[in-house]
């Protein structure tokens, strides 16, 4: 029997999914046992990639943040994946996939990762107290206008002050802000380039120091420590697990 020994995350949605894959993998190959550990995101990185399981060979497979695609290059954890698409390879790739996607996985030639899923940003809102009517009326009484999901950063944030009520547990919004900051990062992002800034130059050296970019961060500090409208314990999160709050 071969083992095939796979690393990931201790999230709900991911466990969840990787075990329905792995039993259908089992079904299709009689002589293979998939094992799947979960550990937390630290405990990830050190097992995969700083302690050198992926190196060493104590796992086979390991479900990795794309920010470490580097460092796995730079120790030799990851291997080249060319040459196993050579043998068996993967429908429409890479033209059909995204190139958000596909671009960061490779460095030069060497083809570190496949995709397992992608993480856009988007808003997501709870419909219903949007179509609550007593918000609805209090909301047009207070500001003039109609209660409709926000369009500018300016509304989000009137929106989650609007919308937090800690007495019933309620938040307007929540930020996966863990000291970690690999969420924080990519909130800065968005926000810079929300605001048509860019984080590399001309040459494609990083520059932070532009006014969109001042304006993202003065921005985001301010409200991602503002407990009239977000999550005090903002802090605390990381993204796969903000998506099990009530907010």
């Amino acid at each position: 029997m071969t083992v095939l020994r796979i690393l990931l995350p201790n999230y709900a949605d991911f466990e969840s999914a990787l075990e329905e894959e792995a039993r259908l993998f089992e079904e299709a190959h009689p002589g293979v046992a998939v094992e799947l550990t979960t550990v937390s995101i630290h405990e990830l990185h050190q097992a995969a990639i700083a302690g050198g399981g992926l190196r060493e060979g104590r796992y086979d497979l390991a479900l990795l943040v794309s920010d470490w695609l580097a460092e796995g290059v730079a120790t030799a954890s990851l291997e080249d994946m060319n040459p196993w698409l050579r043998r068996r390879p993967i429908p429409e790739w890479p033209e059909g996939w995204a190139s958000s996607l596909v671009a960061p996985l490779f460095f030069g030639d060497h083809l570190s990762a496949l995709p397992w899923h992608d993480g856009p940003e988007c808003l997501v809102y709870r419909s219903d107290l949007f179509a609550d009517p007593a918000s609805r009326i209090a909301y047009a009484s207070q500001f003039g206008r109609e209660l409709a999901p926000p369009t500018t950063w300016e509304d989000f944030e009137q929106i989650a002050r609007f919308f937090t009520n800690p007495a019933k547990s309620i938040y307007g919004t929540v930020f996966a802000a863990f000291p970690d900051g690999h969420n924080t990062m990519y909130d800065f992002a968005l926000q810079t380039w929300s605001r048509g800034g860019e984080l590399l130059d001309a040459a494609g050296r990083p520059c932070i120091t532009t006014p969109e970019a001042t304006q993202a961060l003065d921005y985001y500090r301010r409200i991602v420590r503002d407990p009239e409208g977000g999550n005090p314990g903002s802090h605390e999160i990381v993204d796969s697990h903000s998506g099990d709050l009530v907010v």
